[in-house]
């Protein structure tokens, strides 16, 4: 992912239902995104990255266990 891809990327995400929050990473090519899964599911918005000619892959969340309180 380039720079003119993250901004396609987070362009179009805004525009899908339920987004909340999008964080991209250029060098590494991650985006990570946080959604309300009632407006929205993980295959929805992988599907949405076409309309930017870009292939999506869920990777699971990971769990920071050094936030714990």
């Amino acid at each position: 992912m380039c720079e003119i891809h993250e901004a396609k990327i987070t362009n179009m995400l805004r525009f899908e239902k339920g987004v909340k929050e999008i964080k991209t990473d250029v060098p590494s090519r991650i985006v990570i995104i946080k959604y309300d899964a009632e407006k929205n599911t993980p295959e929805k918005l992988i599907k949405s990255f076409d309309k930017v000619k870009c292939t999506a892959v869920l990777v699971p969340e990971i769990k920071d266990n050094n936030n714990k309180k």
